[in-house]
């Protein structure tokens, strides 16, 4: 049984379509000062299965799955298991404030990762590319 994942808080995430292209991504961030701890790839069927059940069995799970079904977080995890099912990568990388977010996005190869945002305590942004 795989763990459970929690939603991201102060991190930008992205989908990367090519998982050929996944090295060339962690080089650019580590390039950019972006250690290990920082930097978190997920893939694969038990990555799709932590990110599908995150909330757990039981009454209170059933609610807040049920709950964030019909927000936005809802979508953008649907989205998510549709690319983990594709053989998609998702890339999160740890941003506590906005300039730090900016460092993400620049260090990241823009033919590379997609469907970007930056997720804070209570709201989840969509980051256009400059």
């Amino acid at each position: 049984m795989s763990e459970q994942l929690s939603t991201p808080r102060h991190e930008v995430t992205g989908i990367i379509a090519d998982p050929s292209r996944a090295g060339e991504v962690v080089d650019a961030l580590h390039g950019a000062g972006f250690g290990e701890d920082e930097i978190r790839l997920l893939c694969g069927p038990e990555a799709r299965e932590a990110l599908d059940d995150h909330h757990g069995d039981g009454l209170l799970g059933r609610l807040a799955h049920a709950i964030e079904h019909f927000g936005a977080e809802g979508g953008i995890r649907h989205e998510a298991v549709q690319a983990l099912d594709e053989g998609q990568i998702l890339v999160g990388v740890a941003a506590q404030d906005d300039a730090v977010k900016r460092q993400v996005v620049d260090a990241l190869p823009a033919d590379a990762v997609g469907h970007l945002r930056y997720w804070t305590r209570f709201e989840v942004e969509d980051i256009l590319r400059r």
